[in-house]
């Protein structure tokens, strides 16, 4: 269904078996307890994380990557997050996030649900920043916050 991703170039796809040597050359760490009680993350999943990775999503058709030069406007920088579950050595699922885009956000917002329905067809569910398709195992989401500029994209097995 071409729902792959590339983390830091690492290929992870949810499902799929995911060492945690192959999480650590994404420039995934693991989550310590502390942090995982604090985000009230669920116990029976681990959980990795990058700061500022760059992921390709969908065999490359969704570029999401950090924009941090300083010599840019505010309004034109923005950071991004990946937060990755595993159960046992599976990759359960992949949470990629567009931090303070004013520009970027909404942009990787469009492209990403553009790209989800020419693999998915029609989303299930649809509001207004928040696109949602469920089905062959997986539940895919996206949603834009216009307030805080982000943009969460999210494939986790159902």
């Amino acid at each position: 269904m071409g729902l792959n991703f590339l983390v830091n170039g690492v290929a992870l796809r949810p499902g799929a078996a995911a060492s945690a040597d192959e999480l650590r050359r994404a420039g995934l760490s693991p989550v310590s307890p502390l942090q995982r009680l604090l985000r009230r993350l669920p116990g029976r999943y681990d959980y990795w994380e990058a700061d500022d990775p760059h992921v390709e999503c969908f065999d490359g058709e969704v570029s999401i990557y950090p924009c941090r030069h300083g010599y840019l406007d505010r309004d034109r920088r923005w950071g991004t997050s990946c937060l990755v579950r595993t159960q046992g050595h599976d990759l359960a699922g992949i949470e990629v996030r567009v931090l303070d885009g004013v520009y970027a956000a909404v942009n990787l917002y469009d492209r990403f649900t553009d790209a989800v329905r020419e693999k998915l067809g029609s989303p299930h569910d649809e509001a207004k920043g928040t696109t949602l398709w469920q089905g062959h195992g997986l539940r895919v989401s996206a949603r834009y916050q216009p307030d805080s500029h982000n943009a969460i994209f999210a494939v986790d097995l159902a």
